[in-house]
């Protein structure tokens, strides 16, 4: 479905992130702002794993006043979707 798009903060940020890549069927686009990615342990395995078969839009947003560790991984999670998927940024 090329019009479905699913949209998150926070939480709600990563679970948009893993939606589009596990549902990509369902989904074909995701907004994914300042998501929670140092919750989850192998945050970028399921880009490695999940990506290859995503064909969609993923659009990544955090603010300028995020915590330390946000900025660098959400550059580390798009490197890895530009790597590992066809996704359009």
């Amino acid at each position: 479905n090329t019009s479905t798009t699913i949209a998150g903060s926070s939480m709600g940020g990563l679970i948009s992130l893993y939606a589009v890549l596990k549902n990509g069927n369902v989904f074909a686009n995701a907004g994914v702002f300042s998501p929670r990615i140092w919750l989850d342990t192998h945050r970028f395995d399921l880009i490695k794993k999940e990506g290859k078969n995503f064909n969609g839009s993923i659009f990544l947003y955090a603010g300028t006043k995020e915590s330390q560790g946000m900025i660098p991984d959400l550059n580390r999670a798009e490197q890895y979707l530009q790597k590992y998927s066809k996704f359009n940024l």
